[in-house]
């Protein structure tokens, strides 16, 4: 059935209607109800309901679209979005994903079900409205980057300007000068280079010092003519001395 013959069935449009529309469509080359709705001669939910009917599948309706989920056109490749003109715009409560197209057909069901992992529904659209929808889920223009205002500064008022001095006579001691000055520069630099490390050496936190033993005093020596020198000393096992008594006899039975 003619998608004509189905508006005119629902009394959504009129004979005069569709016959300007049917007019326009030669020279535009648009689809039927993507016209109409330009004209303003029929509504988006209608032409999607008559066209869901004439194709046998689910229509997309307004609010459909106002609350559609942006994030899920990423499960499509740009390339198969814009081609097969096809956006996702939706998951039902059991994660069946419903795709919004221009042209769903049993075909385009198949490739697209070897893209997405799961089940999907395909859900028709007026033709205009498909196209712009593609247009902006997978060609987002760039925005265009904002320059801050320039600041409008007036020219600062000029300085009396007085006379200036004619140049010196260059003299003979002018390359004496000069290597006296850079000398002289390269003097300066050198100090301040040594002045900047000096401060930077003092402004380093000494270490903290350690703490000195105190050496032992040594032992006294002990002199030969001192009293501990003379003392004896304790042995721990000392043979009895013999008494003249007792080497008597041994002096008496020598021959």
């Amino acid at each position: 059935m003619r998608i004509g013959d189905i508006l005119l069935h629902h009394g959504w449009v009129d004979d005069d209607s569709l016959a300007r529309a049917l007019a326009a469509q030669i020279d535009t080359g648009q689809r039927l109800c993507s016209l109409l709705i330009a004209q303003g001669g029929l509504g988006f939910d209608q032409a999607s309901r008559a066209l869901g009917e004439q194709l046998s599948v689910p229509a997309v309706l307004h609010r459909h679209l106002e609350h559609r989920d942006d994030s899920l056109a990423a499960l499509i490749p740009a390339e198969l979005g814009r081609g097969a003109m096809v956006v996702p715009i939706g998951r039902q409560a059991n994660g069946t994903v419903i795709i919004a197209a221009r042209d769903p057909s049993p075909a385009l069901a198949a490739r697209l079900g070897r893209t997405i992992f799961g089940p999907i529904m395909l859900a028709v659209a007026p033709a205009r409205y498909m196209e712009r929808l593609v247009e902006h889920s997978y060609n987002p223009r760039p925005v265009a980057a904002t320059q801050p205002p320039r600041a409008t500064t007036q020219p600062l008022p000029r300085a009396a300007t007085q006379p200036t001095p004619p140049p010196p006579e260059p003299d003979l001691g002018s390359s004496t000068s000069t290597s006296t000055s850079t000398s002289t520069s390269a003097s300066t630099s050198a100090s301040t280079s040594t002045s900047a490390s000096t401060s930077t050496s003092t402004s380093r936190p000494r270490p903290r010092p350690r703490p000195r033993r105190r050496p032992r005093s040594p032992r006294p020596r002990r002199r030969p003519g001192s009293p501990a020198a003379r003392a004896p000393r304790c042995r721990s096992r000392s043979r009895p001395r013999s008494s003249p008594a007792a080497r008597a006899p041994r002096a008496a039975s020598r021959p």
